[in-house]
């Protein structure tokens, strides 16, 4: 761990609290340990080897990042800096934000002979879209 990080309390709890959203993704979703990184660094807006060098202590969990995490899972903004007991991931569960289904790499839009990679990337990240902003015109109606 680089010395500067152990100066700050609040990157270890921070730390501390990626592993209880971590633990509250795996109630809810039944994922392994390195599913359940994947499927944060995907409710992050990161990529898990990023997320896991943070979790070992190699990175610090910057602030946006954990403002982020806090937003999420329907936290106060500054709820990563506190310390948290290991059962508050049960109560955390349910907040675990549904993210549209990942597309598999066989149902993803492929480059063909004449198109360049980046239009089939474009097209994919369209369909993304369309489906998040389906999911916040769906959340908008609820009570």
């Amino acid at each position: 761990m680089a010395p500067e990080l152990e100066k700050h309390p609040r990157y270890a709890n921070r730390r501390a609290n990626l592993q209880l959203l971590l633990q509250a993704i795996a109630i809810r979703q039944r994922h392994s340990k390195r599913g359940a990184q994947a499927r944060l660094a995907e409710i992050l807006g990161t990529n898990q080897p990023h997320l896991s060098s943070i979790l070992n202590g190699k990175r610090e969990l910057g602030d946006d990042l954990a403002a982020r995490a806090a937003q999420a899972f329907r936290r106060p903004r500054d709820w990563m800096d506190d310390a948290h007991s290991a059962s508050i991931a049960a109560e955390l569960a349910p907040h675990v934000p549904v993210l549209p289904p990942r597309a598999h790499r066989s149902t993803a839009p492929r480059s063909t002979v004449g198109e360049p990679a980046e239009a089939a990337r474009v097209a994919m990240l369209e369909q993304r879209l369309e489906a998040l902003e389906a999911l916040v015109r769906s959340i908008a109606r609820k009570p």
